[in-house]
C-alpha cells in the first residue's frame, strides 16, 4: 500500500519486552482496537522487563500504569469511568501516571514515579 501525505494511520505501537508468548498482548491489543473509545484514546503499549503493562495515551501528558495483564477489561472499565465522569479533559494534564494496578483503585500521581 503506498504511503499517503494527506493521511496517517493510527495504529497501536507496541514496544519494551514482548513476550515470545504473545497471546495475552494479542488479548489487550484487541480490547484495546475493537472499541472506538479505546481506539481513539490509547497510540501505545509499552510492557516492561516485569511484564507490567503501561499504555501511552494519545492525549494528555499521563501514562497509565496497567500493571499485570490481568482483570484488563474491568480496569480499562474503571478508567473509561474516570474519563468520562471523573476528570474534566482539562485535568488529563494535571497528572503524570494514573495506577490502575491495584484491585478497585485508581491512584493519579502529579509525578512519573512508575
Amino acid at each position: 500500500m503506498p504511503v499517503s501525505s494527506h493521511f496517517s494511520a493510527h495504529v497501536l505501537v507496541v514496544n519494551g519486552t514482548v513476550p515470545k508468548d504473545r497471546s495475552t498482548l494479542v488479548k489487550v491489543a484487541g480490547m484495546i482496537t475493537g472499541d472506538p473509545f479505546w481506539t481513539a484514546q490509547m497510540e501505545q503499549i509499552y510492557i516492561r522487563r516485569n511484564n507490567e503493562y503501561i499504555l501511552v495515551p494519545r492525549v494528555g501528558d499521563h501514562l497509565i500504569l496497567l500493571g499485570q495483564p490481568e482483570n484488563v477489561e474491568k480496569k480499562l472499565r474503571n478508567l473509561k469511568e474516570l474519563y468520562t465522569s471523573g476528570l474534566d479533559p482539562k485535568e488529563w494534564n494535571e497528572y503524570q501516571v494514573i495506577n490502575l494496578k491495584y484491585e478497585n483503585q485508581i491512584i493519579c500521581s502529579r509525578n512519573r514515579s512508575l
